[in-house]
């Protein structure tokens, strides 16, 4: 049982390590902040998109909102020819293409693949942020159909 908590806990503190905490190699909050132009310049211009969710600690229909903001933004990223990777977070796992992991895999997943990162994340009245190479949209039980996506223009 001790040994459980103990796995919980470092489980945790890692997640913490590398979704808050600033790394040394900027993860996701550890990034520079950006104007809204810029970001969406590097999202442009970038290879591959990585869409991540945090579902944890949700209820319907903040939930289904999340899912459905990632789904949206991956619908519309692929219409612009972007590769799309997408990550959803709940509790201590991950959930992608490639099945089930812990968090802390994700992340060392996320930070090899270099990708620009859409982060979705479950606050209520969060502020959307731009940061290099990322941009945070908080998403609450209010959500329009289709809100989440990426329209290229055409100049």
């Amino acid at each position: 049982m001790a040994l459980a908590i103990a796995i919980m806990a470092l489980a945790a503190a890692l997640a913490y390590y590398f979704i808050v905490y600033p790394t040394g190699s900027g993860f996701l909050f550890g990034r520079n902040p950006v104007s809204y132009s810029d970001s969406s310049g590097q999202l442009l211009d970038a290879k591959e998109v990585c869409i991540m969710g945090n579902i944890s600690d949700t209820i319907d229909p903040q939930r289904k909102n999340i899912m459905n903001c990632g789904v949206d933004y991956a619908s519309s990223l692929g219409a612009i020819n972007k590769s799309v990777q997408t990550y959803f977070i709940e509790g201590n796992e991950c959930t992608r293409l490639e099945g089930v992991t812990d968090v802390g895999n994700c992340m060392i997943e996320l930070n090899k693949r270099g990708c620009y990162i859409i982060f979705i994340g479950n606050e209520m009245n969060g502020t959307p942020k731009t940061l290099e190479n990322l941009i945070y949209v908080p998403i609450g039980n209010d959500y329009q159909n289709k809100s989440c996506s990426i329209k290229k223009r055409v100049n």
